[in-house]
């Protein structure tokens, strides 16, 4: 199963679980899902950790629109997502309210070598 939470700045996968209990994705990728960023009129894709509902997937939905978001279950899993092409963007929270800054996603950011590109703020409400 592709699957993709509070937060502010970037279309999420998750992987699935195989038979075996270890994560697997849920088809092999094709020449489709390497695609580079959809031509004008196509949909965008945005990964977002998090699951439906969350401010994450709010973020990702102000951020763009007209996209789909796909939730991701980890942070890194939504990076890599954009790196092997299978999301065009991710929006990511790099500070929230509660815990102030998410020093692991500055650190994926130097790992994966994304960039920030744009931000979004939510409101959180109790």
């Amino acid at each position: 199963m592709i699957k993709a939470s509070n937060g502010s700045v970037n279309l999420s996968l998750v992987p699935s679980e195989t038979k075996n209990g270890k994560p697997g994705l849920v088809h092999p990728l094709t020449n489709t899902d390497l695609s580079p960023a959809p031509a004008h009129g196509s949909t965008l894709h945005v990964a977002y950790q998090g699951v439906p509902g969350s401010y994450s997937e709010a973020a990702a939905g102000k951020s763009y629109p007209n996209s789909e978001a796909i939730p991701c279950d980890q942070f890194d899993v939504a990076f890599q997502a954009v790196e092997f092409w299978i999301a065009d963007r991710a929006v990511l929270p790099v500070e929230n309210s509660l815990g102030g800054s998410i020093h692991r996603n500055y650190d994926l950011l130097l790992r994966h070598r994304l960039h920030i590109v744009g931000q979004v703020q939510i409101p959180v409400h109790d």
